[in-house]
């Protein structure tokens, strides 16, 4: 009798066990919270990495070249927010994402065009809209802000 005894508080030891890990996160969920490396997004299939350095290699293009066509860049851009926007829906709390989208927001404001200022607004709004606590959202409000103030010191 003491035999299945012990194995009785054995099985219910192991249904307990069970159920204390069933409800604990499973290792992919946690993970789920910052996009991996080798993912890739949007209609170019581009990683995390990928991204920033397309937006760092338009930016580059932009300041280098003054005759780079701003429709051009425009699309290219189109593009690489599109895949930022795949990677948002898929990893919403990636903490790489706010600075992304400071990044792009900045890129379309180099752009001097009525589109790439509406962009560049676009960008903004979502980041301040969607980021709102985050460090970026913060400073280009506080880069607004100064520059309002700005505008009536002149």
């Amino acid at each position: 009798m003491h035999k299945h005894s012990l194995m009785l508080a054995a099985l219910l030891s192991s249904a307990t066990f069970s159920a204390a890990f069933a409800v604990l996160p499973a290792p992919a969920a946690a993970a789920q919270k910052v996009a991996p490396a080798d993912e890739y997004f949007g209609p170019l299939e581009m990683s995390i990495l990928g991204i920033r350095n397309a937006i760092k290699d338009t930016a580059a293009r932009l300041d280098v070249d003054p005759s780079t066509d701003p429709e051009a860049a425009l699309r290219h851009l189109a593009l690489i927010e599109s895949s930022i926007k795949d990677w948002e829906t898929k990893y919403p709390s990636d903490s790489w994402l706010p600075r992304t989208v400071l990044a792009l927001h900045q890129v379309y404001a180099r752009i001097h065009t009525e589109d790439g200022r509406r962009h560049a607004t676009l960008a903004a709004s979502w980041l301040m809209d969607r980021y709102a606590a985050s460090g970026e959202a913060q400073s280009l409000h506080a880069e607004f802000d100064q520059a309002m103030t700005g505008v009536g010191d002149r």
